[in-house]
């Protein structure tokens, strides 16, 4: 019995350990993305990025054999490619960009609802948390994108489309649903795919030099 406790007291100083350095990394790496929005070299890589998810979106939503609830989510690999190179904070402030400029372009995509542009803002920070000074592998990339498959594309976003009069929850669910498990291992592989060209990005990039440089310093320091 005493040596259970034991156990279970040196599990919890463990986990406790474990969460305050996680959340010390989210808190360090957030602080770093927003002060991407300061660099112009930053600026100017997320507009591209941004302005290609854009076209992607616009041109996948105009298919006409895809309904709304049925259309393509390629544009979403601009928003993981940014989540990769800038951060969480750059993420969230582009996907509202993306969300905004890309019904401005498609306004016959269906109707606006700010419900639509906070969800995804929400899709971009959660690949800006699970990306963002990371190593890319086939695992993290495909957990982060299950993720935002089930909270965001699965639920919030087919709740605001009943709540918008698109059907029913059940019914756009399983069409959905569908929809998302086939796109699942693309959107996947794509991505990481992608992963070579986005590290010879990162290191042409002179502020990622810059903050490696910071970082060597206060590391050198302690």
């Amino acid at each position: 019995m005493f040596v259970n406790k034991v156990i279970y007291k040196r599990a919890c100083i463990i986990c406790e350990r474990r969460y305050f350095y996680m959340f010390d990394e989210f808190k360090e790496n957030f602080k770093e993305s927003a002060s991407r929005f300061f660099v112009l070299e930053n600026l100017v890589l997320a507009g591209m990025l941004c302005a290609l998810g854009i076209v992607i979106t616009t041109v996948t939503g105009m298919l006409p054999i895809l309904p709304r609830y049925m259309k393509l989510g390629l544009g979403s690999v601009a928003k993981r490619c940014i989540g990769y190179l800038l951060g969480p904070a750059v993420s969230i402030g582009t996907a509202f960009v993306m969300d905004i400029v890309g019904y401005m372009m498609n306004p016959s995509s269906g109707t606006f609802f700010i419900g639509f542009t906070i969800n995804e803002m929400l899709a971009g920070f959660i690949y800006g948390v699970a990306f963002y000074n990371k190593k890319l592998t086939i695992k993290r990339v495909l957990v982060a994108n299950i993720i935002v498959m089930v909270l965001c594309n699965l639920f919030i976003n087919t709740a605001l489309m009943e709540y918008m009069g698109y059907g029913k929850f059940t019914v756009l669910i399983s069409s959905r649903f569908i929809k998302n498990m086939i796109m699942l291992p693309v959107n996947t592989l794509v991505f990481f795919m992608l992963e070579p060209a986005m590290t010879y990005i990162k290191t042409r990039m002179r502020s990622v030099k810059k903050l490696e440089a910071i970082n060597k310093a206060k590391n050198t320091e302690r």
